[in-house]
């Protein structure tokens, strides 16, 4: 078997909160006023196919839950999560696979 992916989105949104203050709103920040906030988007295509005749055995859109964070000054989020979104992404797919394998298998 082989396993084949292709990314369909990746969007990425980030906005740091300044509170239309200009050069004092980040004093707000070390009172624990939220500094950041970003969200992620991931979608994939994952196609599972005979290694020897490349035929198609399974293929699925999978559109992981958007992760979002606001962040404090003195604990900030990382931007980008699309690895632990993945595997997420990869648990569901090896149900799916699996699923489908075991349904196929039966006469």
């Amino acid at each position: 078997m082989m396993i084949r992916g292709q990314i369909i989105n990746t969007n990425y949104h980030g906005k740091l909160i300044s509170y239309g203050l200009s050069f004092y709103g980040p004093l707000l920040w070390y009172f624990c006023f939220p500094a950041s906030y970003v969200e992620n988007d991931l979608e994939v295509k994952l196609t599972c196919m005979d290694s020897k005749s490349e035929k198609v055995i399974f293929t699925k859109n999978y559109k992981a839950p958007t992760y979002s964070a606001v962040s404090i000054i003195y604990s900030l989020s990382s931007d980008f999560n699309y690895a632990d979104m993945l595997k997420g992404v990869y648990g569901e797919f090896s149900q799916d696979i699996r699923a489908n394998l075991s349904s196929s298998a039966k006469p």
